[in-house]
């Protein structure tokens, strides 16, 4: 009986993490080689969406006057710009 929208209802800790959306786009675009390599067109099709939405998320996440990426409190629409290893993990996951 999960339900992934309870769950998210629920959680009192919601953050945009970085690190995680940027591993994701890594692995959403070795897919994305592995299906375009295998001729999986329509597989391929979905994959782009998802790393156009990663990109486009991360991109967001920049911030020119720290010099930095930051996660974002989805609670408080604040970011958190404490400086960890994550802050330049997104560089892995951008072209």
């Amino acid at each position: 009986k999960w339900d992934p929208s309870q769950q998210w209802a629920k959680a009192p800790f919601k953050v945009a993490d970085i690190q995680t959306t940027a591993i994701l786009l890594r692995s959403t675009r070795d897919l994305l080689d592995l299906a375009q390599e295998l001729s999986m067109k329509e597989e391929a099709d979905k994959l782009e969406k998802i790393e156009q939405l990663l990109v486009k998320g991360l991109v967001s996440c920049w911030r020119p006057q720290l010099g930095r990426f930051v996660s974002v409190d989805l609670i408080s629409n604040q970011d958190v710009e404490v400086i960890t290893q994550a802050t330049f993990i997104p560089l892995l996951g951008l072209k």
